[in-house]
């Protein structure tokens, strides 16, 4: 069965500002996970830890939801709490330790956007390590796997750590945390707490190379801050090319306070896989101390050119383990021409997510289809348990790729949705594969073989597919009646048990 709802007739209508006073504009540092968005549900927790020698004072924490407008509330706790059990009883405010930090509202949908942006949030002790929790009824975050350990994210001496024993989730606060290990996608921003100094410059950022990047041409430039609250005459621009330190450079010139310059520091002939590190030194012929060198440097680790032409996934020496590690790579370095992964014969249990990745274009696609040309020669299949990770391919805000001759199963039982597609998911295709979930006697959308609903994604293509089992073989729902989607085509597709 396919439906269409709002569509009669599917080929036809188918930085801080200073209001928050004058010390937050100076030495700002920002920590970000690098988590992937593939779940959600209404709040996550974390730790963050300062292993400074001063306190630092945080004026922002960010995550992402999938839906723009909800409330968000941040919560700390002076006690970080680690099991695989959770023992601690309810996260609320007010309760078992738990102190409100902020509120605020999502101001955008599956983005890392602010959820409490203020002078002082918390104040975190030096050598301390705080309990925080984040929350919103459309929360996103990353399941991990249990056993794979604690991950650090670190900046400026301060960590936030996710995983094993720390990442614990469930429904909005107030509640008792059950779904264990959870990755927590956002970041904060911190200031030492202490006053702004007369001199104190710092490296915010690499201007060449800058990632995402199709070329290298082997030029380094960096951006310099004036942090300080004199004007900035001079700096000592320190770099390094992978272990290898680079002939610093001695800026003069003016920077008022706040204000930036970018400086060319050299030429070193770096590539793909290379690390470069930029820091300062001597602010106005002075020395800094300690609590404001938390903003001297900046890094790029790991540098990439963005992909194009073809790779492989799976099978015995691949570019890519599996789909998400591609998927990774391209978030990270961006797209520079049509791209294909080819993936070997075998069977994978895998879901993933795909967004928008810089560089992709109606000439600029990505493909993924099986290497032996064939839809039973690849199979990915993946049990749905839950509404969240109620997907083989979760398509929010992709455009442009392509899945071809491969199969995608969903063996859930209550929850069985092969492929969602929303966010203004645009040109689109699916060719010549086996789309299937269990047979079904329920009208639930919940195990629909292909979803799309509240939401115009247009111009997807889904050409010479079986779409086996479910509720509906397609269920595909516009906006509304006034605002109709355009342009989605299903040819020469056989339904079948649906």
């Amino acid at each position: 069965m396919i439906k269409f709802l709002h569509k009669k007739v599917f080929l036809l209508a188918c930085i801080l500002t200073v209001c928050f006073g004058f010390q937050n504009i100076y030495a700002q540092t920002d920590v970000n996970t690098t988590h992937i968005s593939n779940n959600g549900s209404g709040m996550i927790t974390f730790h963050v830890q300062n292993t400074n020698s001063f306190g630092i004072i945080i004026t922002e924490v960010r995550s992402m939801t999938s839906v723009a407008g909800g409330a968000t509330t941040v919560l700390y706790n002076p006690v970080a709490y680690t099991g695989t059990t959770w023992t601690a009883g309810t996260v609320g405010v007010g309760q078992n330790g738990w102190v409100l930090a902020g509120t605020g509202t999502a101001a955008v949908a599956n983005a890392v956007t602010p959820f409490a942006t203020g002078p002082n949030l918390v104040t975190i002790p030096a050598g301390a390590t705080y309990g925080f929790a984040v929350s919103c009824a459309s929360l996103r975050y990353q399941t991990l796997t249990l056993g794979a350990g604690v991950n650090t994210f670190s900046g400026g001496g301060v960590n936030i750590k996710t995983g094993d024993g720390i990442g614990w989730s469930t429904s909005v606060i107030p509640v008792t945390p059950s779904i264990h290990p959870r990755g927590f996608i956002g970041g904060i921003t911190f200031i030492p707490a202490t006053p702004p100094i007369a001199n104190d410059a710092g490296i915010t950022a690499f201007v060449n190379p800058l990632i995402p990047t199709c070329s290298f041409n082997d030029s380094v430039s960096v951006t310099l801050k004036n942090f300080g609250t004199d004007t900035l005459t001079s700096a000592s621009i320190n770099w390094k090319w992978n272990l290898a330190n680079q002939t610093p450079i001695f800026w003069t010139g003016s920077i008022a306070p706040g204000q930036t310059t970018d400086v060319y520091v050299g030429s070193v002939m770096y590539g793909s896989g290379d690390n470069l590190y930029a820091w300062t030194s001597s602010p106005n012929g002075t020395i800094e101390p300690p609590a404001n060198m938390v903003n001297d440097s900046a890094s790029i680790i790991g540098l990439l050119s963005g992909l194009s032409g073809t790779y492989t996934i799976g099978g015995i020496a691949p570019d890519f383990p599996n789909v998400s590690s591609a998927i990774n790579a391209m978030d990270f370095a961006g797209i520079c021409g049509p791209t294909t992964f080819n993936i070997r014969t075998g069977a994978y249990s895998e879901q993933f997510v795909l967004g928008q990745i810089t560089g992709m274009s109606d000439s600029n696609t990505v493909t993924f289809r099986s290497e032996a040309g064939h839809r039973d020669s690849v199979v990915f299949d993946f049990t749905s348990t839950a509404a969240a990770n109620n997907y083989v391919v979760n398509m929010n805000n992709a455009d442009y790729f392509h899945f071809e001759q491969m199969t995608l199963r969903n063996s859930g039982v209550s929850f069985g949705t092969v492929v969602t597609v929303s966010g203004g998911s645009d040109n689109n295709l699916f060719y010549d594969c086996k789309l299937e979930t269990v047979a079904a006697t329920t009208t639930s959308t919940n195990i629909c073989v292909i979803f799309s609903s509240t939401g115009n994604d247009e111009y997807n293509r889904f050409e010479k597919n079986s779409i086996v089992g479910g509720s509906y073989g397609a269920y595909w729902y516009g906006s509304s009646t006034t605002s109709l989607e355009r342009g989605t085509e299903f040819i020469n597709n056989e339904f079948v048990d649906n």
